[in-house]
């Protein structure tokens, strides 16, 4: 009974010891990325939100660098600047994106319904981004969200 236990004792502390040594093991750095997007504007579109997001990380990181193409010329601004100013810097520059972002977005939906309405009376607007008269990829979804798919000419 005894020897039983010690086998138990045994086998907790060599338990405790495990949890111990995992626990302290090798440590990841600490993420900068999620707190400091909670500082960040939010964005009214998901697609503005989804840029913001990315825009931050790339920017703080320098990951994923698929990236590069956008915003290297801004990481390397951002590498410039003292390491107390960097993430000031980052969020003045990202809260501007996304500023612009929703600003592109509400243009482009005010624009899709103005087509709409414009076609209802009888008439066209100018071609913004389309070939051949055709709308552009981008007025032809929102015209389809606003349920008015079909109704719209924009030549």
């Amino acid at each position: 009974m005894v020897r039983a236990g010690r086998l138990v004792q045994s086998l907790f502390r060599s338990a405790a010891l495990f949890v111990l040594l995992t626990g302290c093991g090798g440590s990841s750095p600490p993420d900068q990325v999620t707190p400091f997007l909670a500082t960040l504007n939010k964005a009214v579109y998901t697609d503005c939100g989804q840029q913001r997001d990315a825009a931050a990380r790339y920017l703080l990181s320098g990951q994923p660098t698929s990236l590069d193409s956008q915003y290297l010329d801004e990481r390397t601004q951002v590498l410039r600047q003292p390491k107390d100013v960097q993430q000031a810097y980052i969020r003045q520059y990202v809260n501007q994106l996304v500023a612009d972002c929703d600003d592109a977005e509400t243009a482009r939906i005010q624009q899709a319904a103005y087509a709409s309405a414009c076609a209802r009376m009888g008439g066209s607007i100018a071609r913004t981004g389309g070939a051949n008269g055709e709308p552009s990829r981008r007025a032809a979804e929102t015209l389809r969200t606003l349920g008015l798919g079909g109704q719209a000419s924009v030549s």
